[in-house]
């Protein structure tokens, strides 16, 4: 069903949980800045940065030509960034947004022109994508875009079945180094699991956008079309 796939971010906490379930059946490319210390011997890692320079796609170009057909693309590239808006350096702002939202779009564009059908889609984004907060609000407007723009390829003839999944917090290095109690938050592994059985197990869908959460884990459809 999943053919070759590739997980963008796959190197490490979720990409890197739902590529190992990927890979029980399927060829799986995961990319990253450098590869995982212990790579599962099943995956297959290429390095690739979305953040060098939105204006410059020869990266992206590049790194496409070179892939086999991909069945299944998945995107968990991701980074936290936290603090106001007037808080935040220019930098700190085109970073983000190229890393969630344009690096992304100039991805999908290059592999659509590359094999001009992508049969599976899926897209990472965060619960932030529906609850805004007041200390994280570029990255609440780089999921929330990455999000719609993903439910609207979904009518691309050229694109498949596409599936939004936004996670709750999550015990990752995402909070390595502030000072947040992450006891309750979600195993990488869960969520990964949650995502692949409602992705591997319902099929009759051209979007559907879903919500992992927490205290109990559980998974809850935002949208389906």
């Amino acid at each position: 069903m999943a053919g070759n796939v590739l997980v963008i971010g796959g190197t490490s906490g979720l990409g890197y949980e739902l590529a190992k379930l990927f890979a029980e059946t399927s060829p799986v490319i995961v990319t990253g800045r450098a590869a995982p210390l212990v790579l599962d011997s099943r995956l297959e890692f290429r390095r690739l940065e979305l953040d060098s320079g939105s204006e410059d796609t020869h990266s992206i170009l590049n790194f496409v030509q070179r892939l086999p057909r991909i069945d299944t693309l998945v995107i968990a590239a991701g980074y936290a960034q936290f603090g106001g808006v007037n808080r935040l350096q220019n930098m700190d702002i085109m970073k983000m947004f190229t890393v969630g939202l344009i690096a992304p779009v100039l991805f999908i564009r290059e592999l659509l022109h590359h094999q001009r059908q992508l049969p599976n889609y899926m897209q990472i984004t965060s619960t932030s994508q529906w609850t805004p907060r007041p200390n994280e609000p570029v990255y609440a407007a780089a999921k929330a875009g990455i999000g719609m723009f993903a439910e609207s390829i979904a009518g691309d003839p050229n694109v498949g079945r596409v599936m939004v999944a936004g996670p709750s917090g999550m015990k990752t290095a995402f909070w390595n180094g502030l000072n947040t109690d992450t006891s309750q938050f979600l195993e990488p592994s869960e969520v990964a699991a949650a995502m692949y059985n409602d992705w591997s197990t319902i099929s009759n869908y051209e979007f559907r956008q879903i919500a992992i959460l927490r205290n109990p884990l559980r998974v809850e459809v935002r949208k389906q079309t």
